[in-house]
């Protein structure tokens, strides 16, 4: 049974809002504690009410999602990293599914299959599918798509997402980028 797939991992609006106030109000907080401190309890709450509206503007925004790139795969595939690095390097935000955490849901594999053909999405050098002992050339949109939620490893990598588009590959982000 696959969990059902999230766009944003399981727990990221604690992960979020904890980052906020370890970086926001905990130094004030612990400014305010010592006794020769020039900040107030006053501003422990305004701190405190900063961090609470943008935690509530990042749920709010409808194409918060839309306006950054999704990076589908494995944390430690080396395609994975490169394709990191260019994100990085661009100082582009984005947002990374881990496919072992989030397996695939068919729903969206189908979604993805409108903007890359099925047969182009699995990775027939990977050792996933040799050792499947499967032929391509013999399977259905069906059992790839079976396939695929089943074994998610044996996704291509990088997949990516922006602005509505899946791509795949680390060519395709390089140009999306205006890199080469």
């Amino acid at each position: 049974m696959s969990i059902p797939f999230e766009p944003f991992p399981p727990g990221w609006r604690k992960c979020v809002f904890r980052r906020l106030l370890r970086d926001r109000v905990k130094p004030i907080l612990l400014a305010v504690l010592t006794d020769d401190s020039t900040y107030s309890y006053k501003d422990v709450e305004v701190s405190l009410d900063s961090v609470i509206r943008e935690v509530k503007a990042i749920v709010e925004v409808k194409n918060w999602l839309g306006m950054q790139y999704r990076l589908y795969g494995i944390p430690n595939c080396d395609k994975m990293k490169k394709a990191r690095n260019l994100l990085g390097e661009a100082q582009v935000s984005f947002l990374e599914i881990n496919y072992k955490k989030a397996p695939p849901l068919k729903e969206w594999l189908i979604e993805v299959s409108q903007h890359i053909p099925l047969h182009e999405l699995i990775n027939v050098k990977g050792t996933t599918f040799k050792q499947s002992e499967l032929k391509l050339e013999l399977m259905s949109g069906d059992d790839i798509l079976e396939f695929l939620q089943n074994h998610p490893s044996a996704i291509k990598r990088p997949l990516l997402f922006k602005e509505g588009v899946y791509f795949l590959g680390l060519d395709n982000l390089a140009s999306s980028l205006g890199v080469e």
